[in-house]
């Protein structure tokens, strides 16, 4: 009986093998798509080549167990979409050789990548783990496969990436000594990191790190001690203490969040914060600070910002600040003639103000402040031991278009990629505190009499039809959109702009919209991250900032922070064109 009951269930599992059976499909069969479709409990999709394609996605929904396996042969790179995996980058690069394998999860909603562990083999104090050659690989940690410290090599390939995780009894961490930064990396059960290796800083750099959860109620008014890299510390209701205050020390880039459920708002202290704005928890909150060691203090990473939209009810008074940032969007719907700033702030308090009405505002505040917000503008305001002060200047810019824009890309668009550019230079400076937004008083279809992209910044300053136009819309500045050859960049602008000079420009066969905020950071007395000036730009392998690579929301300076890897985003005394900025903008914004 038992040998007869075994021989059915195998011939069960040989029956649903065979049903299941693997299918293979290539970028041909499916109309040269990488959308790998679903339906399928084992597929695989082989590239070759003349059997090829770029970019790859895995289906959106699948059965729970079903799986997918890639492989290449193809001389062509192909790149993953990893959005619906467990990996924590945004493309996965795939080339000749490569093989890999996700199942899906049904209850994650996303396919998990499949990886052979790696373990410790000595039970020792100190182990450094062999890694192999492949992109993706696991550590893991247990018992009977463990050691005190593990370290990671450096003889790997750029790129590669680990999921390190432990299922062990004892405690355990990874070692400092070629990590990104020297942050609380410890390994408890349950414990999950990604690193990344990268060649160029000779680092391993976190792309992902579960943090440690815990119950406000647990350890009441104060954290004592930080034992991750990031800390999740919970308030809700039953859950919840009035006051919070954050360690006196970390160790260096370690992180804390604090999340709110609760009905009740509570206050997180400023002790041992870089900032003393107002910090209020409340329902649906999250902040996120930073440790810094060589600066001994909690940096706010991220907070809340209260916004009052431009169909909401703007009271005389703005109410008093319980969010570091307040955001008020005034319309032609909720337009008030006179607008006062809230009465109670602490100081490092921010209000922005943004106006699409047709009519101008004043603005006061008790201490006598006293300005207008106009059509198009944006107004930040800052409070200081002296009360509110104004922290921003406009700088007014006459956009010109060449009609052989307007060919190519159509009237609409192009003026949607000057908004776009204006809009992400405005959203930089607001993120780095550089004291300006720029708002469009003018636009032009114009073609500058320029062959090059960079003849036309130098015949665009005297030009009788652009500068007709700019002192008839009051503007400070001129910014051309054109499809002229760049002559050695996409983009050109004069350096610490005078009000002749007070002029950039880009093409949009070479440029992003990013190439605004760029150009005008020239205009505003800003030079490339290779200068010794101290108004440069910063690159790093890890992100730029706008006058370094520029795909970072930020302008260089030493109190800025890589928001992902905490990379600090210049240096003092010698990066920081935030500073520069702040010296100019004002001079700058005067011109019409």
């Amino acid at each position: 009986m038992k040998f007869g009951l075994k021989a059915i269930c195998l011939a069960g599992v040989l029956v649903t093998t065979a049903v299941y059976a693997s299918t293979t499909l290539s970028p041909n069969q499916i109309n040269n798509s990488g959308s790998i479709p679903s339906g399928h409990a084992d597929l695989k999709f082989v590239l070759s080549n003349g059997n090829w394609v770029k970019n790859i996605y895995l289906p959106n929904t699948a059965n729970h167990q079903d799986k997918i396996t890639i492989q290449s042969s193809a001389g062509w790179k192909s790149y993953l979409d990893t959005s619906n995996t467990n990996l924590p980058i945004e493309v996965l690069e795939i080339q000749s050789g490569d093989t890999f394998q996700f199942v899906y999860d049904a209850n994650l909603k996303k396919w998990v990548t499949q990886l052979a562990a790696i373990s410790p083999t000595t039970n020792a104090q100190f182990e450094e783990i062999a890694l192999n050659n492949t992109k993706l690989q696991r550590i893991l940690l247990a018992d009977g496969k463990w050691a005190k410290t593990i370290a990671l090599p450096s003889n790997v390939n750029d790129g590669t990436l680990v999921q390190i995780t432990s299922t062990a009894t004892y405690p355990s961490e990874i070692s400092k000594t070629n990590l990104l930064f020297p942050s609380s990396f410890n390994l408890t059960q349950g414990s999950e990191y990604w690193l990344k290796y990268n060649a160029a800083l000779q680092k391993w750099v976190p792309e992902f790190i579960k943090p440690v959860k815990i119950n406000v109620k647990d350890i009441g008014a104060s954290l004592t001690t930080v034992t991750a890299p990031v800390t999740e510390i919970n308030f809700a209701d039953a859950n919840w203490v009035p006051n919070f205050t954050l360690p006196t020390t970390a160790n260096d880039r370690d992180r804390i969040w604090i999340k709110s459920t609760a009905t009740w708002s509570a206050k997180i202290n400023n002790t041992n914060i870089s900032s003393d704005a107002t910090l209020t928890l409340k329902k649906g909150d999250q902040y996120e600070f930073m440790f810094v060691s060589d600066k001994g203090h909690w940096v706010l990473m991220s907070a809340p910002t209260k916004v009052i939209e431009a169909n909401g009810s703007i009271a005389s008074v703005l109410p008093n600040m319980t969010e570091p940032t307040l955001k008020v969007r005034i319309s032609n719907t909720n337009w008030r003639q006179t607008i006062n700033l809230p009465t109670s702030a602490r100081v490092g308090d921010k209000v922005i103000l943004s106006s699409t009405a047709d009519t101008d505002s004043f603005v006061l505040a008790t201490n006598g402040l006293s300005t207008t917000i106009k059509n198009g503008e944006n107004r930040r305001f800052i409070f200081t031991s002296q009360g509110w002060t104004i922290d921003s200047h406009t700088i007014d810019m006459l956009f010109v278009n060449s009609p052989e824009v307007t060919a190519i890309i159509g009237e609409s668009a192009a003026k949607l990629r000057l908004i776009e550019g204006l809009n992400l230079t405005n959203v930089t400076a607001e993120n780095s505190s550089a004291k300006f937004y720029l708002r469009q008083t003018g636009y032009i279809t114009y073609k500058m009499p320029a062959s090059t992209l960079l003849d036309a910044i130098y015949v665009g300053r005297s030009d009788t039809t652009v500068q007709n136009e700019r002192k008839r819309v009051l503007a400070d500045g001129v910014y051309y959109q054109g499809n002229e050859p760049g002559a050695g960049g996409c983009g050109w602008a004069w350096i610490n702009a005078s009000y002749y000079n007070m002029i950039g420009a880009n093409d949009i066969a070479g440029c992003s919209v990013a190439a605004m905020r760029h150009e005008v950071g020239h205009n505003l007395g800003i030079y490339h991250n290779d200068s010794t000036n101290i108004g440069s730009g910063f690159a790093h392998p890890l992100g730029s900032t706008a006058l370094g690579g520029n795909n970072l929301n930020f302008y260089s300076s030493p109190y800025l922070y890589n928001p992902k890897y905490g990379v600090r985003l210049g240096e003092e005394g010698k990066k920081d064109a935030v500073s520069v900025i702040n010296a100019t903008a004002v001079r700058i914004s005067q011109y019409h």
